[in-house]
């Protein structure tokens, strides 16, 4: 699992240590919550076949397995996350779906 680079994590800090609070939030509901994914870049992004937006190249999103997923799904929306419940995993996001701008993931972008 990678963690978003350091000049990402000082410029998004505040969205960051909401995600993360959240996240602990959700540990003690869940303790057998397993954190599989955090920050992609473009390249591990496209290998796994991820939406060019998705909010995992700006840290914005988890997955998480777990060995109840609604239970972890409906969790997770009652502490604010944006959660989609997928075959594989629950995708939790911190925005909903097409509220960022793309300039934004342009932005962003470093080689």
């Amino acid at each position: 699992m990678n963690v978003p680079p350091y000049w990402m994590l000082r410029q998004y800090w505040p969205v960051y240590s909401w995600m993360i609070e959240r996240l602990i939030q959700l540990e003690q509901f869940h303790p057998d919550a397993q954190l599989t994914s955090w920050y992609r870049g473009e390249r591990h992004n496209a290998d796994v076949g991820g939406n060019p937006f998705s909010q995992h190249l700006l840290g914005f999103a988890f997955d998480l397995t777990a060995k109840n997923p609604p239970g972890l799904a409906a969790t997770a929306q009652g502490l604010g996350f944006v959660a989609v419940q997928e075959p594989s995993h629950v995708h939790l996001q911190s925005f909903p779906a097409g509220t960022i701008p793309h300039s934004v993931f342009s932005g962003q972008r470093r080689t």
